[in-house]
């Protein structure tokens, strides 16, 4: 399994790139595509120049699968009580309570708010936070 804390990652993969790691594993769940550190580092710097990625933030999710060759349809931010349909994948949104700071992290999902890949290993926002919502997406089949 490939985690964003690996030290071959970016450092702006190791620190905030869950949300893009979870786009690169369903991809490969999909497409098969390989995945190995030179070509994640590779495709998020491209994504960065692209603007599907700014600050850290992915700004364009549909726009990183396409550039991936996998073909969807983001359909938003939908509740974290959403059941996704057959032709639907998820990726969860979690936060915790830190003192005062909210942290966030993304993990894929089986479509029933659990986890199925996590990024960081077995994030402490997973096992102590609250899901929060879902980012749903359609794959567009021909």
């Amino acid at each position: 399994m490939i985690l964003q804390i690996d030290k071959r990652a970016l450092p702006e993969i190791q620190e905030d790139g869950c949300y893009y790691m979870d786009i690169l594993n369903w991809t490969n769940v999909f497409t098969n595509i390989p995945l190995d550190f030179p070509f994640i580092n590779d495709f998020y710097e491209r994504c960065v120049e692209r603007k599907f990625i700014e600050n850290n933030f992915i700004q364009e999710p549909a726009s990183i699968f396409y550039a991936l060759g996998f073909k969807v349809i983001y359909l938003g931010k939908l509740p974290a009580t959403y059941i996704c349909k057959p032709d639907e994948f998820e990726i969860n949104h979690w936060i915790r309570w830190e003192k005062q700071d909210k942290i966030h992290h993304f993990v894929c999902g089986n479509g029933h708010g659990c986890t199925t890949y996590d990024p960081y290993g077995m994030s402490r926002t997973v096992r102590e936070g609250e899901l929060y919502n879902k980012r749903v997406f359609k794959r567009i089949t021909l």
